[in-house]
């Protein structure tokens, strides 16, 4: 039933899977790691109970998704006419900036983002690709099931005429406290939740420890584009606070 699908019941399964996490592994605190909607969901858990973490890492980190869609359209916008895609172009005019009233028009708009993506991030979006992270005998069945299910979440998180609660999210209106260190590795071009809001959500927060890095040439999708780097500033971020779990010799 996708009417119990709420950010809250999200965050609230999210601290369940902490908790027994912390338990199998000795009472270690845990390092968080939030992608995207994760990193919406990531910030909630961390607020709610810090106990349980001794950092947070916010990547493509969502903090208000009205602003980030109409500065989401004017990049696709530019990225569109710098390309001479007179096609895209078309589209994108043809549904003006939003905000939208339904999830198709929204849909156009991200179609176009996703084909004016960073080069590096240009794989990822095809499902070739989302077909290589399943089993050998993941069947056309199951890949249908999954895309219900991720449908149905749509549905309930952003509404079919977007009026859901994601639309209603702004972390700069909520909590500015964090009792752990709290550190985000944006990619420079990304484009679906921009690094300008993110610079304004770290100058809001007060937290032990507090950082934003950017990775010059990524995207939304740093975190897989450019693994390497990416590990590597985690680990340089994390290494001067208390996850002594996290050593020099980590790879």
């Amino acid at each position: 039933d996708s009417a119990n699908i709420t950010i809250d019941r999200v965050v609230s399964d999210g601290i369940e899977v902490a908790e027994y996490v912390k338990r199998r592994f000795g009472g270690r605190k845990i390092i968080l790691l939030g992608h995207s909607w994760g990193s919406l969901v990531g910030v909630h858990m961390v607020v709610t109970r810090p106990d349980l973490f001794c950092a947070y890492i916010g990547t493509g980190q969502e903090v208000n998704k009205k602003r980030a869609e109409t500065l989401d359209y004017a990049e696709v916008l530019r990225r569109a006419r710098l390309a001479q895609n007179s096609e895209a172009e078309k589209a994108l005019l043809g549904i003006g900036a939003p905000p939208y009233n339904n999830a198709a028009t929204l849909g156009v708009e991200q179609r176009w983002e996703s084909a004016f993506a960073v080069k590096s991030e240009q794989k990822f979006n095809s499902m070739d690709y989302v077909r290589t992270l399943y089993p050998p005998d993941f069947s056309d069945k199951d890949m249908a099931d999954r895309m219900k299910g991720s449908s149905a979440s749509y549905q309930a998180i952003y509404g079919s005429k977007l009026d859901g609660p994601m639309l209603s999210v702004d972390l700069l209106a909520g909590p500015a406290v964090f009792r752990v260190p709290v550190f985000f590795i944006q990619g420079e071009m990304d484009d679906v939740t921009p690094t300008s809001l993110v610079r304004d959500y770290v100058r809001y927060i007060r937290a032990p420890r507090k950082s934003l890095t950017v990775i010059p040439n990524e995207g939304h999708l740093a975190v897989m584009t450019d693994p390497d780097g990416f590990l590597k500033e985690m680990r340089r971020l994390l290494l001067p606070t208390n996850c002594c779990i996290v050593s020099k010799n980590t790879r």
